[in-house]
């Protein structure tokens, strides 16, 4: 008997732990952010659906554009965007998404390090995806055990994707991408997950620092155009090189995984500020630059390994 309440329980937790994707109350917010302003990005679950005779989840989405002005104009909301809606269910450790009326594997969490994973682009068919899975793992987040696995992009020197890597948890997804990622020859867009929550799961806000604030009202002051980093790639030295007259009053520094790897609290007024990542490991990291004016910028760099 006991044995077979334990096998009960085991095959109880198995299910559970492949139905943790899209649950009750699911809702992501991410930043995408581009040269001329950014775009704030939220999904929901909606309800339970059921397409091609698969039982599946609805997720909706909203998109805010925001455009930023003159120094001292704060950002405008340029438009609101009803998105078109996205099909998803998971089942054992995978999760699938609707693409032309099929449903395709996304995540995959039963992967091993050194495995391959051959992605299709859901927005790009024409640009396959070569991914190299270099770690496996478990991360705690609010007490619970939460699997993840790392991956490289493997494509050609002169053909380099954005993400060129990426992380992947239960939950949320890709921490470093869409809800649904897709991948695109390098550009000064990038996409990341600011916050999920659901009605089981506590608030996670990747950058504890950050806000899950959808519309980002400070003063403009630093704006976007005025603040640039290089070089970028580097592999010693990020210059932030500041155009406007305000002062850098912190800079913060997170990994992919939204772990703090770097703080500086010294207030700089020079043009240019020299941050030293040496000691960062090979990889994408996001940066908050916060300001006197309280304006805060978030720019990506990569540390990579000198040839």
């Amino acid at each position: 008997m006991k044995r077979y309440l334990l096998l009960l329980i085991l095959l109880y937790n198995g299910i559970c732990n492949a139905q943790n994707w899209c649950l009750p109350g699911a809702e992501w917010k991410y930043l995408t952010s581009f040269y001329s302003g950014e775009s704030n990005l939220k999904f929901t679950y909606e309800k339970d659906t059921t397409i091609n005779l698969q039982e599946c989840k609805k997720i909706i989405g909203r998109e805010i554009d925001v455009s930023y002005g003159p120094p001292g104009v704060p950002p405008k909301i340029t438009d609101t965007i009803s998105l078109e809606p996205l099909f998803s269910y998971a089942k054992n450790d995978t999760v699938f998404f609707l693409k032309n009326n099929t449903f395709y594997p996304v995540f995959t969490f039963n992967v091993k390090t050194g495995d391959t994973i051959h992605y299709s682009n859901p927005l790009v068919d024409s640009n396959p995806i070569l991914q190299i899975v270099d770690s496996v793992g478990v991360d705690t987040i609010n007490g619970l055990a939460l699997k993840y696995y790392h991956t490289k992009n493997k494509t050609l020197d002169f053909d380099p994707i954005d993400p060129p890597e990426s992380k992947i948890m239960e939950r949320f997804g890709a921490l470093d991408n869409d809800i649904l990622p897709f991948y695109a020859p390098v550009t000064e867009v990038y996409y990341t997950l600011l916050c999920y929550k659901d009605d089981s799961f506590p608030l996670y806000q990747k950058y504890p620092t950050g806000s899950c604030d959808l519309i980002n009202s400070v003063s403009n002051e630093l704006q976007e155009s005025n603040v640039y980093l290089s070089p970028n790639p580097s592999n010693e030295y990020i210059n932030i090189n500041n155009l406007s007259n305000d002062i850098i009053e912190s800079v913060l520094i997170y990994d992919i995984t939204g772990k703090l790897r770097h703080t500086s609290n010294k207030k700089n007024s020079n043009s240019i500020l020299t941050i030293d990542i040496t000691n960062l490991q090979n990889g994408i990291y996001v940066m908050f630059i916060n300001t006197t004016y309280s304006m805060r910028i978030i720019k990506k760099f990569i540390k990579h390994a000198s040839n």
